[in-house]
This record gives structure tokens, sequence and C-alpha cells, in this order.
């Protein structure tokens, strides 16, 4: 889905700058999903630029943190987007930030790597599993959930083009894994269980 959108275009209609190296995490804005984690990583990373879509309790603390820190001008809340718009959001980024500390299956997650962005997640075993591809490719780089390790992990991919491209074809082969009639023959498989 991704190829549909274009990256200028997507983030031209997000008011994201043009030409930065862009994360982007999407998902409402709580503790639990640790977006400060994401937003410190801006204090270790100089040239980087996060995007997070969404809304919740931790806004205020999220932009006023990274006022504290002087990096504010490098953190975008585009707040809510529709579901209809997600996959022109995504093609906005660079990557995909998980930092999220309790997940059970981090649906926009996967949604980012079958749209071909490769991924920074929490290494959470049930990330793992759902990010890895039938062939035992990880779509993502599984890091501790803090300033250091999302920092650690986007700084690896920014070092190497060659690792974002492996990420991002596993991602696009965890479509087949999650495609539509695969998911409701697993459902009904597990209702008639």
């Amino acid at each position: 889905p991704q190829g549909d959108f274009d990256k200028v275009a997507a983030r031209a209609a997000f008011g994201l700058p043009r030409d930065a190296w862009l994360a982007v995490s999407s998902g409402r804005l709580t503790q639990m999903k640790n977006q400060i984690a994401l937003v410190g990583a801006l204090a270790h990373l100089p040239d980087i630029h996060v995007a997070l879509a969404g809304v919740g309790p931790e806004r205020d603390a999220l932009v006023d943190f990274a006022g504290s820190r002087g990096i504010a001008d490098r953190l975008h809340v585009v707040g809510e987007v529709p579901t209809a718009r997600i996959f022109e959001f995504l093609a906005a980024g660079d990557a995909y930030a998980f930092p999220s500390t309790t997940e059970t299956f981090g649906l926009a997650c996967v949604e980012a790597a079958i749209s071909g962005l490769p991924v920074v997640s929490n290494d959470l075993a049930v990330m793992r599993e759902v990010l890895t591809a039938e062939d035992g490719e990880a779509a993502a780089v599984f890091v501790k959930a803090d300033a250091e390790g999302m920092a650690g992990g986007l700084a690896e991919m920014i070092a190497r083009p060659e690792l974002m491209a492996r990420l991002s074809a596993a991602g696009r082969r965890l479509g087949q894994k999650y495609s539509p009639a695969r998911m409701c023959a697993g459902y009904e498989a597990l209702l008639l269980s």
C-alpha cells in the first residue's frame, strides 16, 4: 500500500518536513504506549525528526518534555489520523517506531511493516512473533524501549541502508501471513476448535 502514496506528497499533506529523516509512530498518546522513549531519542539523534499520529492524555507531557530538551522543533504531533488515511501517514516516514511497553498484537505496527516501513520495536516476545515473516526473517530491529534503545535502533538503520531494505522486504512479506483470507481462516479454526 505504501507505493500508492508519494513520500513528498504525504509529508506535505501532514505538514511534515520535506527532507528530514523521519521516524513515524501511531497510537493513543498514553504512558503505556511509551511515546516518551521515542521523543527522548531525538535528544540522542540531532538530525532526525519524529511524527506522532494520535491523541491522548500524554500529549501535553510529550510536547512539554520535547520543549524542555530543546527538541520541540523536531517533534511533530499530527493529531488523530483517520483509519482511511493511515497508510498515507505511514508513507511520510523513513521508519516506524514502536516503543509500547505492553501489546497484545500491535496492529498499527504490523500495518506499518506491511506497507514497507522498517520498524524499530520494543523487544516484546509478541512483537518478535508478529513481526517475523514466515521465512523467519524479521521486519524489525528489536530494542530496549527507552530513549537510548530507540535511538540506537534508529541510528543503526540510518547507518545501514541495506538493513532498512531487508527489513522493508520482510515487512512486505508479512502481508501474506496476515492476508484477510488467511486471517479469516485462522479465526474460523479458532472458533471451531
